[in-house]
Order: C-alpha cells, then structure tokens, then sequence
C-alpha cells in the first residue's frame, strides 16, 4: 500500500525562511533636497550678459573689499536700532499704563454716579 507523506516538523520549519526584512523593512529613502538653482544657461558673449557678469564681478568684490576693510572694526548700527526699539517699547508701556489708571478712573467715577 501506498505511504501518504506527513509534513513533519522539519519540513514545516523549512517553508518559514526567517528574512529580516519580516522584523525590520528596508529603509525608506529620505526627500532629495533642493539645491538652490544657480544660473540658467546663456550665450556669455553676448554683450547683455557679459555686462550682467561684469556687474555681479564688481559688487563681489567691493563687498569683500568692505569686509576686509570693516574686518577690526564694531558695527553700531544694531546698538542703535536696539536702543531706539527699547525706546519705543518703554514709551508704548507708559501709554498702557496711562490708559489703564485713566480706565480705572472713569469706572470709579461711573460707579460713584450710579451709587
């Protein structure tokens, strides 16, 4: 008589294959980042666009000509917006207050003409 196959536990553990890709996926590729885009292209011996470039060449270099110069020196500029903005709030604040304390007193006074 003919023998019927009994799966047995090997053959059972044999199917399963352990993958680590069932405990852990592959990892997902993060977004490309965007590049800032720097120039198109151009004809660069046209006239319009070597002036263009002529122009940018100058200001890079009076800018770094600056840096260099302003290079030991303090910036007080920002000291003075800082010390104008302190001003602005300080006075905003005296308003506030004046507001408030003059509120205060038309309700007394309101309250006293109902009482």
């Amino acid at each position: 008589m003919g023998q019927i196959d009994e799966p047995t536990q090997q053959s059972a553990t044999d199917q399963v294959v352990f993958n680590p890709e069932i405990v852990k996926p592959l990892p997902k590729a993060p977004p490309r980042l965007q590049t800032d885009t720097k120039r198109k292209t151009a004809v660069l011996t046209d006239t319009p666009e070597k002036d263009e470039l002529a122009e940018e060449q100058v200001k890079k270099e009076a800018r770094k000509d600056e840096a260099i110069r302003n290079k030991g020196k303090k910036n007080n500029n920002n000291k003075e917006k800082v010390k104008a903005r302190k001003k602005e709030n300080l006075k905003k604040e005296i308003n506030e207050e004046c507001y408030k304390k003059a509120r205060v007193i038309v309700l007394m006074r309101v309250q006293n003409i109902t009482a």
